[in-house]
């Protein structure tokens, strides 16, 4: 970590872990992010991009826009419909969902390219066994799973459905916005 970032911490890269008031789901997103910061520090992270189709639009950018989809998602269907909403485990899924992405990519020779990590494993696998290491429950190893829609498995919870739908809403705002094809069409 360099000098001018040595005192920033994962708080400062994602400021939605604080509205988690579980602590044990708390720790394990602070634990499996901060695992990764020190093995790759925090100019990797804020470089990561979202995605090759949109790498100018950071993986930290696109955590935070879908972490406010989803939270917004998850008030109205508690307004609307009175679903029972667990907030603090679709945050913490939220901000876990792409935390195998950022092993997917590295930067050599001025550009990005796909890791041996990312050449093997889908990035939800690989951020699930990572959240796993860190002490994550199965239900928010299931929604880090299934939140692609690559995934052979569904989503079996509510927050599951909302973090689908709010991912694939960011996403699809990019493409748009690029002129290329819709994950909605697939």
């Amino acid at each position: 970590m360099s000098d001018s970032t040595a005192q920033k911490t994962i708080f400062d890269i994602f400021p939605e872990i604080r509205r988690i008031q579980d602590e044990d789901l708390k720790q394990v997103v602070v634990s499996a992010w901060n695992e990764y910061l020190e093995q790759y520090g925090y100019d990797a992270i804020m470089a990561l991009p979202f995605s090759g189709f949109a790498a100018d639009v950071t993986l930290v950018e696109h955590v935070g826009c879908v972490a406010e989809i989803a939270m917004s998602m998850a008030d109205v269907f508690a307004a609307r419909m009175n679903s029972k909403v667990n907030k603090d485990l679709l945050l913490a899924a939220v901000l876990l969902h792409d935390l195998g992405k950022a092993y997917e990519y590295e930067f050599v020779d001025g550009a990005w390219r796909k890791t041996d990590i990312g050449k093997k494993f889908m990035h939800g696998f690989w951020g699930t066994y990572r959240s796993l290491n860190n002490g994550a429950s199965v239900d928010l190893a299931h929604l880090i799973s299934t939140h692609t829609p690559i995934s052979p498995v569904h989503a079996q919870l509510i927050e599951g459905v909302i973090l689908h739908y709010a991912d694939l809403a960011h996403a699809d705002m990019i493409c748009m916005e690029r002129g290329i094809e819709l994950y909605l069409s697939k």
